[in-house]
This record gives C-alpha cells, structure tokens and sequence, in this order.
C-alpha cells in the first residue's frame, strides 16, 4: 500500500487510527468497484406494479385480471436471466396464501392469444382458380365468376388467377356468384399508366405506389387498363391506399410499423429484436408514403404483436396469424404464401405452457406479504419476451403490490452473454446489423 507519509511521525494513537483509516478507504473502494462491476455485467432488473395506483410511473408490470381464479402478471425483458424473485402483498383481511402455487411462462403475449376455430383465409383482391373455376375473394367472401365468358367480357387472363387447393377455398363463405358482364365486382384491381387501382362501390382508389401494392398484392392480379377506363368511373387520389398491417417502414433514422392507419415508431432497436423482427424486411418509404399516417405513441417491449403478424411455431412448423386478440391457423401452401412476404416470428409451442412454479412463503415485511424464488436459466432456450406469472387464489383477491426481481448468477457464461450483448448494442446503434 502507498504511503505518502512515510517521512511524517506521528503519535502511536494517531498512526493507528490513520493505518485504520487507510485500510477502510481501501476497503470501500474495492466494494464499491465491486458493486459497480456486478451490476454492469450482472444487473438486476426490477419490476413493479402498484395496483392501489395503477397511474404511477413505476408500473412496469403488466397485469390481466383473467378471472376470480386466474390472474397473470407479466414482465417484460429481452434478456435471460438465472433467478426470479416473486413477492405479492394483499390488502388487510385477505385470504392466507401460504403455500398457493406461482406459476411462470416465457413467451410472446399475442402468440398467447386464444387460438381461433377459423383458419386465415385468402385476403380481399385475391384471384384463384381451381381447375376451370375461377373466383374473386371480396368483402371476406368468395365469389365465382359464373363463366369463362364472363372473365372474357371484363378482361380478365388466365394467368391473373394462382391455382389454389379446394381445400383452401373451403375456408371461405360463399358470395353471390359474378355474373355482370359491364360492372366489375367490388376488389377488383387495376393497372394503368404504371399506377395500382383497386374498384369499390364504382370509385377507384388508388394505390399510393407499387410499393404500397406489393405489400398487399402480387402483381399479375392487376388487369391492365388503358386511360380512357379511367373516364368511365370516379377516381379517387385523396385517400390513397397504403401498407399492409404488419409492415416494417423506415424513415430518416426512424424504423416503424404499420397498423390500423397508422405508423408505431420503435423506441430502440432493443425492442425491435425482442419482438423477433428482422432488419431484412424493412421497406425504405418515402415522406409521401410516411405522410399517409398518423404517428402512434412508440414501440415499447411491453406492446403484444399487432394484426398480420406472423408466427411460426418451432416445435411443430405450424404458421399463426394475429388478427385483432386472437391466433388463426394458416394451412395450405398457398395461403401461407400470401402472409410470408416477411419472415414470421419464430416463437415455441411449448412456451404455451406454465412449466415453472413455486410455492409462496409467508414474509415479516411487509406485512400481508407472500415470495419465493423460480430458477428460470432454462428459458433461454424458449423465444419470446414476456415473462407471464399466474396465480390462481381461491376467490377474489384484493392484491395491493407485486414485486418482481430477476438476477443473474455470477458466472463466466452470464458475463460472457452480457459483453455479447453490449457489443451487440454497439453494432445496432451504428446500423451493422446482427454480428455472428
């Protein structure tokens, strides 16, 4: 240890109290470089949600009042971790939970939506054919053309129409059949002089550019038109039609995402690859087609998936399309091509399922307080960002606050994930996309 005052006598008193005083100086350096070493490379993350004042800023948690007997709390993080700490207080006069059960799952909330009886079906504008039939997909109907000649009157080819299973059409209700040969069904689509249309209710309305068509549509389903078609119907060029739900945008130094009219902007790239999207399918977009929305508040980790996102369930290769709060399965090789032209979001079966419990011990304080601990190290393997504990009380419980805390355990492998991760953030924040 260094001495500067080695040249200095003092009393026998006063030199023990300074040797002392040099070794706790020492000592609380070394702690307090401790400390900031653990918590950069082992930080704890902390969750809180104080029901008695929902409003506060430091609820993190997200909370479903599922039923009397199910309520599940979720936490949201795009990283793993070894330790979980629960800790739930009641309010005065609340029913003992010593010994009720904690029960955790790791996935992504909206591939926990409950699973729909309807299978997704081919969008509106979509052509098929089977065999020598030949149909329209409108207002979420299938519509036959009641004859070849009635596809000759109004234009349409052979090679507009993608050859689909009678099995994929069955997963459509039945419309009226087309049989006007001088007025085009409603989604009918149109080419002309380089610009998309699509027919509704005799107005045209028109693509905001191929781009915006591409998101929906592919583009042997637009009849060619020359300019006198335009004089025959009302065109509309007020409201231009815009990108598919689910489309990934950027704009300046700003990624987003299409839904409902509007435009979600990314908080961060961490969030971005929490919820499992790939820098790959974004699509550069212009101010005029940025301009066509409105601005939602931002993308937090904490948002479900919106509708048209697509899943893929790594345990049994089975594809899922979100549609407002609920799944649908997408089966036929066909109709999963519609809803492919970005990649989906890989996500785990078996991440559906409350695996991991503990059993809940009464705490001296605060008072009315219940914890335990689950190990959670081995839901890194599972993908998802929204770490969901369940409850189940006996009947209704008036739940005051949850705390939860999740650690790392000290080791060469979490320190190791930890420096990938911050080299990994470096990377994004200077657009070199994922490092190998």
């Amino acid at each position: 240890m260094l001495n500067f005052t080695k040249n200095i006598i003092l009393e026998p008193t006063w030199q023990k109290i300074y040797s002392v005083g040099r070794v706790l100086i020492l000592l609380g350096f070394l702690s307090s470089t401790l400390y900031f070493l653990k918590n950069t490379f082992f930080p704890l993350e902390k969750f809180v949600l104080n029901l008695k004042n929902q409003k506060v800023a430091e609820n993190l948690l997200g909370y479903e009042d599922a039923s009397l007997s199910e309520k599940i709390f979720s936490a949201y993080s795009k990283d793993n971790f070894s330790l979980a700490n629960f800790r739930i207080t009641t309010a005065k006069n609340q029913p003992d939970l010593t010994s009720k059960k904690i029960s955790l799952r790791k996935t992504y909330s909206a591939f926990a939506y409950p699973l729909s009886e309807k299978k997704a079906i081919f969008p509106d504008r979509t052509l098929l054919k089977n065999s020598d039939q030949f149909f329209l997909v409108s207002g979420g109907k299938l519509r036959k053309f009641s004859s070849q000649k009635i596809l000759a009157f109004l234009g349409y080819l052979e090679n507009n129409f993608q050859e689909v299973s009678m099995e994929e059409i069955s997963y459509l209700e039945k419309g009226e059949e087309i049989t006007d040969t001088k007025n085009y069904p409603n989604n009918s689509l149109f080419l002309i002089n380089d610009t998309y249309y699509e027919f509704s209710n005799n107005i045209l309305h028109s693509f905001a550019s191929e781009k915006t068509f591409f998101s929906h549509c592919e583009k042997n389903q637009a009849i060619l038109k020359d300019e006198e078609f335009l004089e025959k119907y009302s065109v509309d060029h007020d409201n231009p039609i815009g990108f598919a739900n689910g489309t990934l945008l950027s704009f300046d130094i700003g990624v987003f995402l299409v839904e409902d009219g509007k435009v979600i902007p990314f908080n961060n790239p961490e969030t971005f690859l929490a919820l499992g999207y790939n820098w790959n399918d974004i699509i550069p977009a212009n101010e005029e087609e940025i301009g066509l929305y409105q601005r939602d508040k931002v993308f937090s980790i904490s948002r479900p998936h919106p509708s048209g996102t697509v899943f893929l369930d790594q345990d049994n290769g089975q594809y899922y399309l979100i549609s407002g709060k609920n799944k649908h399965e997408i089966q036929g090789e066909n109709i999963q091509r519609v809803y492919l032209k970005r990649k989906p979001i890989l996500a785990n079966g078996k991440s559906l399922n409350f695996n991991l419990s503990c059993t809940l011990e009464k705490k001296l304080w605060p008072f009315n307080s219940y914890g335990c601990q689950l190990p959670v190290a081995d839901l890194a393997k599972i993908s998802g960002k929204d770490y969901q504990f369940k409850i189940n009380p006996s009947g209704n419980l008036d739940i005051s606050q949850v705390n939860i805390i999740f650690s790392r355990e000290i080791n060469w492998l979490n320190m190791r994930d930890i420096l990938s991760d911050i080299k990994q953030r470096l990377f994004d924040a200077y657009g070199y996309g994922t490092i190998n």
